[in-house]
């Protein structure tokens, strides 16, 4: 699962965090607290079909920057790779 955009966040998932475990990066994640989370049957979500990216690291966020760039005719021209 992955969380992409806005959300609204029950209050009952934020008291969560205080017990979930962070991952290996030192984040504490918000699928991690829904996983967790015994009001699931509560959460509403929509799949869809699109690249994701890790704007917490450079190669996420270059990689989104590049991926954008290259749709926009303006800015395709000046991207070399």
């Amino acid at each position: 699962m992955t969380i992409v955009g806005r959300n609204a966040t029950p209050f009952q998932v934020i008291e969560l965090f205080e017990h979930t475990a962070s991952s290996v990066n030192g984040e504490i994640r918000l699928t991690d607290a829904l996983d967790e989370s015994p009001e699931r049957q509560g959460l509403n979500a929509e799949e869809i079909d699109a690249h994701i990216f890790d704007g917490g690291n450079k190669q996420g966020s270059l990689s989104a920057n590049l991926a954008v760039g290259m749709r926009d005719p303006e800015t395709k021209s000046a991207i070399k790779i």
